[in-house]
């Protein structure tokens, strides 16, 4: 079990919070993990890309036996997954940028005893969390009103 120091936080001159060598130690190992993470995002980011490139020469080699197909492919366009698969690549290609710039800059901070790159590690930190609440938000709004919709529609089959 690990053991905490039970000393209050150290405070400067200006009353503010202070760095201690656990709390480096806890952002290290976060940083660690952050950038192993990040690597592995990096990884899936692109093969989403490719997978979604894949797709539309797939289809467009496909398309006149994706419209004899029963169901929702022969009512979709062959680029509609393609572009669904990118546009997701880049939108989660922004949180796998702040968490690496994250990690590297808490690394950097350690390694120079440099605040101005502590800082920007909080920041990035900061923009993670804030992309992760908001990206939570649009999806919990768009259940609300799939199944709005999904309830409409069956209420109007009836």
């Amino acid at each position: 079990m690990e053991e905490f120091n039970t000393k209050p936080i150290e405070v400067s001159n200006n009353d503010q919070p202070q760095i201690t060598p656990q709390s480096l130690k806890y952002l290290l190992t976060a940083a660690k993990w952050g950038k192993f993470l990040s690597i592995l995002g990096f990884i899936s980011i692109g093969f989403l890309v490719i997978a979604g490139l894949l797709m539309s020469l797939v289809f467009s080699i496909m398309g006149s036996e994706m419209q004899e197909m029963p169901g929702l492919f022969s009512k979709l366009s062959p680029s509609i997954l393609s572009v669904v698969y990118i546009v997701l690549g880049v939108i989660f290609l922004l949180p796998v940028y702040y968490m690496n710039s994250f990690s590297n800059n808490v690394s950097k901070a350690a390694r120079n005893n440099d605040t101005m790159a502590l800082t920007m590690a909080m920041r990035r930190l900061k923009n993670l969390f804030a992309f992760a609440g908001i990206y939570t938000i649009v999806i919990l709004a768009l259940y609300v009103i799939i199944i709005i919709a999904v309830a409409t529609s069956a209420m109007l089959t009836m």
